[in-house]
C-alpha cells in the first residue's frame, strides 16, 4: 500500500497535534485521526521513538477529552507491544510515566495526593526528560492538578 504522506509531514503533523493537544485544543483529536498509518509503518519511516512519541500523545489526547475506555486500552495496548523494547533499550522512565498516567485515569482523585505529585516531579529530574516532547507529557499530568493548560505548565517548566 502507497502511503501519500512524507515523513515529513508525518512529524508535522504530530508537532501539531501535541501543540493543540497542549491547549486543551479539541481539534488535535482531528488531527490524531489524521495519523492513519500502523505502527510497523511509522516504526520503519519515523523510527521507533517518533512511534512511541506518537502513542503516548494518543493516549493523553484521549483522556484529556474524558475518552478514558479508549485511552485505557491504547495504554494496554501499548505496554504489550512496547514493555520488552523499552526495558531492553533502558527506557524504563517511559513505562513509569505511563504507570502514573494510568493511576491517574483510574482514580482521578490521586491528583491531590502529595506523594502522587512527588512521583510526577521527580520525573522532570530523570535524565531523558528534557526533551519538548517528554516535559510536554510530565506537564499534562501537572497541569491536571493546577488547573492549568498543559501548554502553561510547559513553558513555566522550561523558562
Amino acid at each position: 500500500m502507497q502511503y501519500p504522506s512524507s515523513p515529513a509531514s508525518k512529524a508535522n503533523q504530530e508537532a501539531l497535534t501535541m501543540f493543540l493537544a497542549l491547549r486543551n485544543d479539541k481539534r488535535s483529536l482531528k488531527e490524531l485521526s489524521l495519523l492513519t498509518c500502523s505502527d510497523a509503518w511509522y516504526e520503519k519511516r519515523m523510527g521507533m521513538l517518533w512511534t512511541i512519541r506518537k502513542n503516548v500523545m494518543e493516549i493523553l489526547i484521549q483522556a484529556q477529552f474524558s475518552n478514558i475506555e479508549l485511552a485505557m486500552s491504547r495504554l494496554n495496548s501499548f505496554r504489550r507491544r512496547y514493555k520488552k523494547y523499552l526495558l531492553k533499550t533502558s527506557e524504563d522512565r517511559v513505562l513509569v510515566f505511563l504507570k502514573l498516567v494510568e493511576k491517574h485515569l483510574l482514580k482521578p482523585d490521586l491528583q491531590f495526593d502529595p506523594a502522587y505529585r512527588n512521583e510526577v516531579l521527580e520525573l522532570l529530574k530523570l535524565t531523558g526528560n528534557n526533551d519538548i516532547f517528554s516535559l510536554s507529557f510530565i506537564a499534562w499530568l501537572i497541569a491536571k492538578w493546577e488547573k492549568k493548560t498543559p501548554y502553561e505548565v510547559v513553558l513555566r517548566v522550561i523558562g
